[in-house]
C-alpha cells in the first residue's frame, strides 16, 4: 500500500512539474501575432501592423498607404485603406513559428507570403 502511495505521489509530482512549464503567455492570439513588420520580397512590399488597429503599407519605398485593420472570426483579416471606404477581407494563416504570414488574395487566387522583420 505504501509503495502504491509513493508511486501515485511521484506521478502527481511529475505532472505538476511538467505543467508548471506551461506559460499562458506562450499562447498568443492572432491579433498579437499580426502586430509587427512584415516583408513581401517579390514586390518589395512592407506591411506594418500596429497594436492600435492601424497599419502602414509601403510599396517599393515609394508609395505609402495608411489604414485600419481587424481580425474577424474564421481567420479573416479586414484592411480598410484611408482612401477607400470598403474594407478588403482576406483569409490568412501563420506558419514557421508565427514568422511567416500567408495572405490569400481571392481575386487572383494567389497567396502573398510575408516574412516577419525583426
Amino acid at each position: 500500500m505504501k509503495k502504491q502511495l509513493a508511486i501515485i505521489g511521484l506521478i502527481i509530482l511529475l505532472v505538476c512539474v511538467g505543467l508548471s512549464g506551461c506559460n499562458q503567455s506562450d499562447f498568443k492570439s492572432d491579433r498579437d501575432k499580426l502586430v509587427g513588420r512584415w516583408f513581401f520580397a517579390s514586390e518589395n512590399y512592407t506591411l506594418t501592423f500596429f497594436d492600435n488597429g492601424t497599419f502602414i503599407a509601403n510599396v517599393s519605398g515609394n508609395f505609402v498607404y495608411l489604414g485600419t485593420w481587424e481580425i474577424n472570426s474564421g481567420k479573416s483579416l479586414s484592411l480598410t485603406y484611408l482612401d477607400s471606404p470598403l474594407p478588403l477581407t482576406r483569409s490568412y494563416s501563420f506558419s514557421n513559428n508565427d514568422n511567416t504570414l500567408t495572405i490569400y488574395i481571392s481575386e487572383t487566387g494567389k497567396n502573398q507570403v510575408f516574412i516577419r522583420i525583426k
